[in-house]
């Protein structure tokens, strides 16, 4: 009957799901077919309104308010960044909502659009909760009166309401209720608010007022009318709200037959459309209470379970206590002793962490029953004691009373035990010859058993171990020979997937093969990397380095993929020394870790990741994920290569293996434990001191502090440059500590601010995230690379968005390089040295040229430009004496700083030098192809001495001019 009940209630919501769609679909017609942007705008808000999912939410926001802008229209731009904060609110944080409020009043004042204004005051005040009332008063106010200024009946009422809630929680419900009865004047002689939303909660808040003040049958008639309205509305949500409160009305009359019919409905929202809220628990506690006082004891068990289940995943504490509670009391007046206690004992641990002296009242009250019932007095007497110092003083009588009953009964009691106990030692003598008999017998037999199950484990653990070895000597062998097919199936198929005329309808199956092809070259890669620890080929190099930003990185990598996954994952990395450890390998193991909770992590679970450091010699990695009833046996499996502990999971069982492989390489240790069925911990142990690893396994490198040595201070400015641009901290910190040994670092936090330091100080190297605000890593490449300033600079893109499309994205903008977070440190620097050593050749190959020939140097279109405004500039001054690199810098219109950092890039040269070695080169063609004197050849290239071209000839060539012509 239950089943039939639920399936016909959610038949009911997917019937207004439906007639939503078609909502859904109405509007996007409209929109298709008009051109105002208004009411595109207009319309854009009103999907936001029906879809549920938030990204769809927060899309048709956007769009709204594009359109609005677009339109120039005030009223919309209010009303959209009204639901923009509160859809900050409810997904990102207050603080960002109430900046939405702030920003919306800025842009709201250049139209002197007061009600809008006042609007997102009012809505402000809101956002300020009652600790700080007098934040929220004052912005309700003005909200307030800025709204009666411009007689805007709708942000008036929303006023009222929120001045009213101010009332209702300092319990000034008389207050209160003017407020409310005010506001809902105002929409019932309002056409434009008559039966809208701002009218369905001023009813029903008049209807919390009435509950508290114990006027029931009025509560129903004001959440009854505000039903009506929202039904009309066809807001869902608010519809569930709306049963639940006049359900509770019925449940204070004590009339249950008629509050369970609304709860069921509200019950079948919640768990159609996953909404695990404090709403959804209590109208579980609610619908159980119903069911405990009509004595139905199966579904008030099923429902305050339900509630204890939902109210444990967001841990809230409050109501998670309740839900406890409340089962326990529903045990216990069904007499299921044991299952009370066990819940009462759960919530009596939260209240006491909370001091909740109300509820800890209530459960040493039950508890005290419980062990009455098992005559465990003294318990009993103990915990009505626990009991009186929470109850008031006109039930001292009452108690002292129990206690007294709960005292004589024990007295009597004692007296029956003792005489039971004298019997019972008496049989005990009689019966021990018997007792040591059997003991020693099942002694014996355990003995054996134990032996037998032993030697049978060693047979086959060696086994096992054997054709362990056997396995992956033949995988090692065959690994080797798939890669070779499997490349030549992953070519054609990538040209296949990126061809023109690929018909739509074959893609999915190509798309398929491609993925499970990558699948087995992953596979593969795990595979040989096993293969070469079991050979023992694989060595550590540990080296001191920044521990705390290496953890940071690496965590902050599988954010995104979690995000991806729609799992939440939360990292907590305490502050560490710098430590000794191996990153290549300390890489894999995060990698391999953090992938295993990935695939086995149930869906929308929770993934809890920490690192810290203890006693200043070991680092402990823990890291712990929800998973589906995984059972304490298979525990010891988990390590085993191969083994799955879910056929049908993406992984192949080797990651845990190879983590397990890598630790013992580390001297570390790694344990797995379960918790509550529902929860697996691997906890991973590894030393950081020096004196913990071999000399064979260290990497000493020479360091340098004194900044102050004026010799150090020249080196390190000539040291190339490398800007790391990225949002998140960590990373920049990890990059910087990875790289300061051999370059100098600049750090910039945005894309927009990255490019002006770009320009500024013209780095040798770029590295950038992709996903930063403002203006991203592809907009700043392409930004970078088609600017002639900076268009020789290298860049770098590191992103955490895997796959081919986005690397070829990025390397269509210009990047030099495309590199997926997590990454390995030693590739990097290796890529980073090669994009340095590259450019060097580029100048080498400058100087060996005779004539500056901008095609053969540019890199790019831009570098070309550059180069060729250069040669122009050359070619105009370069005879003239007083042209320097001043007089350079002015015509090419850079500062001298960019010129001379572009001018190295290229040349290797400083702009001195440059225009040196130009002057030279020129009077070389001149020397060769004229009669010219060596005199008069230094006076046309611009020498102001001919001396002193004579030098520099010789400085430059090692002969002087008539010894090199004559050769």
């Amino acid at each position: 009957m239950r089943k039939f009940i639920f399936l016909q209630l959610m038949l009911i919501y997917f019937i207004g799901f439906s007639q939503n769609s078609k909502k859904i679909d109405s509007i996007n017609q409209i929109i298709l077919k008009t051109k105002s942007d208004s009411i595109k705008s207009v319309e854009y808000l009103t999907l936001s309104n029906l879809h549920i999912q938030k990204d769809s939410i927060f899309s048709n926001i956007t769009k709204s308010l594009y359109y609005a802008r677009k339109s120039k229209t005030p009223k919309c731009i209010s009303n959209t960044r009204v639901n923009l904060a509160n859809w900050y609110q409810i997904n990102i944080s207050r603080e960002r909502s109430i900046k939405e409020h702030l920003d919306a009043i800025s842009e709201l004042e250049t139209f002197n659009f007061k009600p809008g204004i006042a609007n997102h005051y009012i809505r402000l005040g809101y956002k300020y909760n009652t600790t700080h009332q007098d934040s929220m008063l004052f912005y309700l106010n003005k909200g307030v009166k800025l709204a009666k200024e411009s007689n805007d009946a709708g942000v008036i009422v929303t006023g009222l309401l929120a001045l009213g809630n101010v009332s209702f929680f300092n319990e000034d419900f008389n207050k209160a209720l003017e407020y409310y009865i005010e506001a809902e004047k105002i929409c019932n002689t309002t056409i434009s608010l008559i039966n809208t939303e701002k009218h369905a909660n001023s009813l029903e808040y008049i209807g919390y007022v009435m509950q508290r003040i114990k006027r029931f049958d009025k509560a129903i008639e004001y959440f009854s009318k505000s039903y009506d309205i929202v039904i009309k509305l066809g807001f869902p949500s608010n519809i569930a709200v709306m049963e639940s409160n006049i359900a509770q009305q019925y449940m204070i009359k004590e009339e249950y037959h008629n509050a369970i019919p609304l709860l069921n409905k509200s019950i079948a929202y919640y768990e159609t459309f996953k909404v695990p809220d404090n709403r959804s628990i209590s109208a579980y506690i609610s619908r159980g209470l119903c069911y405990k006082h009509l004595n139905k004891f199966k579904e008030a068990e099923y429902d305050f379970l339900k509630a204890v289940n939902i109210s444990k995943l967001p841990k809230n504490t409050k109501h998670y206590t309740n839900a406890l509670y409340r089962l326990a009391d529903a045990y216990l007046y069904f007499k299921d002793y044991k299952n009370a206690e066990k819940y009462y004992r759960e919530a009596e641990t939260l209240c006491k962490e909370e001091k909740n002296y109300d509820y800890l009242r209530r459960i040493y009250k039950g508890l005290s029953e419980i062990e009455t019932y098992n005559k465990n007095y003294e318990e009993a007497i103990s915990l009505l004691k626990e009991t009186i110092k929470n109850v008031e003083l006109e039930r001292q009588t009452k108690l002292d009373q129990d206690i007294l009953k709960v005292e004589t009964a024990f007295q009597t009691e004692k007296k029956e035990k003792e005489i039971e106990l004298l019997s019972l030692k008496n049989d005990i003598v009689k019966k021990q010859k018997y007792y040591y008999l059997a003991f020693l017998g099942f002694i014996l037999a355990v003995s054996v058993l134990i032996f037998l199950v032993f030697r049978n484990k060693i047979k086959i653990a060696s086994k096992e171990k054997e054709l362990n070895k056997i396995k992956s000597h033949f995988l090692s062998n065959i690994s080797h020979e798939f890669r070779t097919p499997l490349t030549l199936i992953n070519g054609p198929l990538i040209k296949l997937l990126e061809s023109e005329m690929l018909n739509e309808e074959i893609k999915p199956s190509l798309e398929l093969i491609q993925k499970n092809t990558n699948r087995l070259i992953e596979l593969v890669d795990q595979i040989l990397e096993l293969s070469k620890l079991d050979a023992g080929v694989v060595k550590i190099s540990v080296e001191k380095g920044d521990l705390e930003s290496f953890l940071k990185s690496s965590t902050d990598a599988f954010q995104f993929l979690a995000k991806e996954k729609k799992l939440k994952l939360h990292t907590s990395i305490d502050e560490m020394p710098w430590a000794w450890f191996d990153a290549d390998i300390l890489d894999k193991i995060m990698n391999n870790l953090f992938s295993n909770a990935l695939k086995y992590t149930v869906p929308f679970g929770e993934i809890a990741f920490e690192g810290f450091v203890k006693d200043d010699k070991e680092l402990i990695l823990s890291i712990t994920n929800d998973v589906k009833n995984f059972q304490e046996k298979d525990l010891d499996k988990l390590f085993e290569r191969f083994y799955k502990y879910e056929e049908q999971s993406e992984g192949t069982g080797i990651g845990l293996s190879m983590i397990k492989e890598l630790v013992n390489l580390m001297h570390g240790k790694i344990e797995a434990q379960i918790i509550d069925a529902k929860k697996i911990n691997f906890k991973i142990t590894l030393p950081i001191t020096e004196n913990a690893f071999s000399s064979d396994e260290k990497i000493i490198k020479a360091e340098y502090i004194d900044n102050n040595n004026e010799l150090n201070k020249i080196q390190i400015n000539n040291k190339p440059i490398i800007l790391v641009i990225d949002d998140n901290k960590n990373i920049r910190d990890y990059l910087g500590s990875l790289l300061n040994e051999g370059y100098s670092i600049l750090e910039s936090i945005d894309g927009k601010d990255g490019i002006k330091m770009a320009i500024n100080h013209l780095p040798d190297v770029i590295i950038s995230d992709v996903m930063m605000p403002h203006i991203n890593g592809i907009e700043l490449c392409n930004i970078l690379k088609n600017n002639e300033l900076t268009s020789h600079i290298p860049i770098i893109l590191l992103t955490a968005k895997s796959g081919d499309f986005n690397e070829i994205s990025g390397l269509q903008s210009g990047a030099d390089d495309y590199i997926t977070k997590p990454f390995n440190p030693k590739t990097l620097q290796i890529k980073i040295n090669n994009m340095v050593e590259s450019r060097k050749s580029l100048q080498e190959r400058y100087k060996k040229d005779v004539i500056f020939k901008p095609k053969d140097i540019a890199i790019t279109s831009s570098d070309e430009i550059f180069l060729n405004k250069v040669k122009k500039v050359l070619d105009k001054h370069l005879n003239n004496p007083d042209f320097n690199p001043e007089l350079f810098s002015n015509e090419m219109g850079l500062s001298r700083m960019q010129l001379h950092r572009k001018l190295m890039a290229f040349t290797g040269l400083n702009t001195s030098a440059f225009i040196r070695s130009q002057r030279l080169i020129q009077a070389i063609q001149i020397l060769k192809t004229s009669n010219h004197t060596v005199n008069e050849v230094a006076y046309m290239v611009g020498f102001n001495t001919p001396s002193y071209f004579i030098k520099c000839f010789k400085e430059t060539y090692g002969k002087t001019p008539l010894d090199y012509i004559n050769k």
